[in-house]
């Protein structure tokens, strides 16, 4: 719904993100929002505030999944309150919640599938029921730690990025500081796609040189295609953008993996400037790349966003 978005969730905006997520009349549960973690975390728990206005969300699921393991369910609840918290039993109880909010109804993940709570890279929220009204969340809070699956530089950044937020809500003199470093804030030009000028989230190098994002490749192939162009159907061999020549077996897209690292790391390293509050990072479909630095099948499955994204006809994309 126009103003209800799916990013409200996630904005750094407190008036927007207040607006919560309202789904369009006409979808109906069991809608599904993905979330993408900063790095591997190991959950404690989870608030999902489900009543918006007169909008209520009564069933909720949540899903996580690793680079190790597909999408596992670890709790799921039906309840009547306007909220649910999901919650590691090892950690809490009835007589110890995580809030004290009595009009939240409480759940547990499920033990046999701590691997994958103590893990988790995409956190999934499906809405399974409401009552009798659109599917909606007001708000969703992810709680947890850096999980030791993650490198010594990872949690490192993570861990500055950490105290740096915590030095801007103590220090109201830091804002004034971000101001100045934000001035001279600008993305390398190596990051940028080279047909949109847009922060790449998935790099493909062409066989003409240049650089685009996965996105961008996709839309010139469903362009392609729409005109009627020979051999350009999304899905096959395509054409170079820049050159028109159709793509080969051995003469096509390949994925950029030192380039997309370093995207990565730059990410991570200033996601707590103002300027990276908007950048949205797309989910990489399945389509196969060849590695640029080994000749190998590189079958793209990890998912690339710094938010979220709902499944059936919700796309924040």
């Amino acid at each position: 719904m126009d103003r209800y978005e799916v990013d409200n969730l996630i904005s750094a905006d407190y008036l927007v993100k207040s607006r919560g997520f309202i789904a369009y009349t006409t979808m109906k549960p069991p809608i599904e929002i993905d979330f993408k973690l900063i790095c591997n975390a190991s959950l404690s728990h989870i608030i999902v505030s489900s009543k918006l206005g007169s909008h209520k969300s009564s069933g909720v699921e949540i899903l996580v999944k690793n680079a190790n393991c597909g999408f596992v369910s670890i709790c799921k609840a039906f309840y009547e309150e306007n909220g649910v918290v999901f919650c590691n039993s090892r950690y809490y109880s009835k007589s110890k919640p995580p809030i004290n909010n009595s009009g939240y109804h409480i759940s547990y993940f499920k033990s046999n599938e701590f691997r994958a709570f103590i893990n988790a890279d995409i956190v999934k929220v499906r809405i399974l029921k409401t009552d009798g009204t659109v599917p909606c969340l007001a708000a969703v809070e992810i709680w947890g730690n850096i999980s030791k699956s993650c490198s010594f530089d990872t949690a490192k950044t993570v861990r500055r990025l950490v105290s740096k937020n915590k030095q801007t809500l103590q220090d109201p003199a830091s804002e004034e500081r971000n101001k100045i470093e934000c001035k001279t804030f600008e993305i390398p030009d190596d990051f940028k796609d080279a047909l949109t000028y847009d922060l790449m989230a998935v790099p493909l190098t062409l066989p003409s040189g240049h650089t685009i994002d996965q996105s961008t490749l996709e839309k010139c192939l469903a362009t392609d295609a729409s005109c009627g162009r020979h051999g350009c159907d999304p899905g096959r061999h395509g054409c170079d953008p820049f050159t028109g020549l159709r793509y080969t077996d051995k003469r096509k897209p390949v994925l950029n993996v030192a380039l997309k690292t370093r995207i990565d790391m730059f990410l991570l390293s200033n996601s707590h400037l103002p300027e990276m509050y908007s950048v949205k990072r797309t989910l990489g479909n399945n389509r196969n790349y060849k590695r640029s630095s080994s000749e190998q099948q590189f079958d793209e499955t990890s998912d690339y966003s710094d938010i979220s994204h709902v499944s059936k006809k919700i796309k924040p994309i």
